[in-house]
């Protein structure tokens, strides 16, 4: 018996772990988005329509979670949280209602703004490829509170890294380049890098953590994004040398 009363593990919440639900649920909530970018069922309401999409998306999928599949402990602003010792994982739910943050630039400005469901997994399928981890997609859940999302992702053992640690993963060995921005960008103060046509925003100690064994400092909690071509050539001018 685990901790939310059932006899599943963690790991096992929904049908089974799977590896092709992020990408799945991506191409599903893409197949409701019209060319120019709107909702294809409310232009309005682009979150909302997705909420309800990604429900049917995954009752059909049979992955519609539990309600007392429930978070231990409240996280920062985006998720709350709860470990799996089993699977050595943690399960990240939303904030009810919420598909956590990402930048976008207007008018010539990076801003931070709520996600949308589409938003938040592209978010999390661009970490992957770019940080080699393996997010997973539990699912999606129904609360009392409002609609939850819920990943999985691998624990890492050590500690916050520091600011030099920081820049010298993702300037020196990433070859990078740092953004100019706010400096409390979505109400922290943190770092936002940029290379190609990908940006990565919200980094700071907490959001990277320093290996305990290799040393090598893992990004767990930052917000990837990637832009379109007109896009990166304005952010190319927000560089610093």
């Amino acid at each position: 018996m685990y901790a939310d009363g059932n006899s599943t593990p963690a790991s096992q919440i929904g049908r089974r772990r799977s590896f092709g639900a992020l990408r799945s649920a991506i191409l599903y909530l893409r197949g409701g988005v019209r060319t120019d970018g709107t909702g294809g069922d409310d232009e309005w309401d682009i979150a909302g329509s997705e909420w309800r999409r990604i429900s049917h998306w995954a009752a059909a999928e049979g992955l519609t979670l539990p309600a007392s599949s429930a978070p231990e402990r409240p996280g920062g602003r985006e998720h709350d949280v709860r470990f799996d010792p089993e699977s050595n994982r943690w399960l990240k739910f939303t904030k009810p209602c919420c598909a956590g943050y990402t930048v976008h630039l207007l008018e010539l400005e990076l801003t931070m703004l709520p996600a949308t469901p589409l938003e938040y997994l592209e978010r999390w399928n661009t970490h992957n490829r770019i940080f080699g981890d393996t997010v997973e997609l539990m699912g999606f859940q129904d609360t009392n509170q409002g609609p939850r999302l819920v990943i999985s992702q691998p624990h890492v053992p050590g500690e916050p890294a520091s600011w030099d640690e920081l820049e010298e993963t993702f300037v020196s060995k990433s070859r990078m380049k740092k953004l100019s921005i706010p400096k409390l960008l979505g109400g922290y103060d943190s770092r936002a890098y940029f290379k190609g046509r990908i940006g990565i925003f919200d980094v700071r100690p907490l959001n990277c953590f320093r290996h305990a064994v290799t040393h090598e400092v893992a990004a767990i909690d930052v917000i990837p994004r990637m832009f379109t071509r007109a896009e990166a050539n304005q952010l190319e001018k927000m560089t610093l040398s």
